[in-house]
């Protein structure tokens, strides 16, 4: 299951099952499904069926939220196990933006995306450090 990318969708329109395929790049059998997990329609019509950007974007984001997971502190997400595991001791690694690991129950590929701590703007790691330059003093005037 992929994410659905819902740029192209207006929610000031009423858009057909052949649009919505061409604007969501998906089959007219994902959109009837949806339609049977609770998308709505527009009631009293049957040819051709009709759905507001508006309900299909709330669809969209609920659907989208319901696959996230939220993890602890110490936790990773297994792709093999497809939950939240802890990692085996010492099989963690940092790359730029997120971490890695082996799982500590099946021994899969782990990964957990972080934020820096760090003010956004700025370029090391180090706290500012106050710095004071003297300028040298002019010679006494004789």
């Amino acid at each position: 299951m992929t994410k659905i990318n819902r740029k192209g969708v207006s929610k000031h329109r009423a858009y057909t099952l052949k649009e919505l395929t061409g604007r969501l790049d998906v089959g007219d059998r994902t959109i009837l499904r949806w339609i049977d997990k609770g998308l709505p329609t527009v009631p009293g019509g049957k040819k051709p069926i009709l759905i507001l950007g508006d309900d299909l974007i709330e669809f969209l984001k609920k659907k989208d939220a319901k696959k996230k997971t939220k993890l602890k502190r110490n936790e990773f997400y297994c792709f093999a196990c497809k939950g939240p595991r802890l990692a085996k001791k010492g099989s963690t690694k940092i790359l730029s933006d997120r971490k890695t690991g082996e799982c500590g129950q099946c021994g899969g590929e782990m990964s957990k995306i972080f934020t820096s701590r760090r003010h956004p703007l700025s370029d090391t790691g180090s706290p500012d450090v106050n710095v004071h330059i003297e300028e040298p003093k002019p010679p006494p005037i004789p």
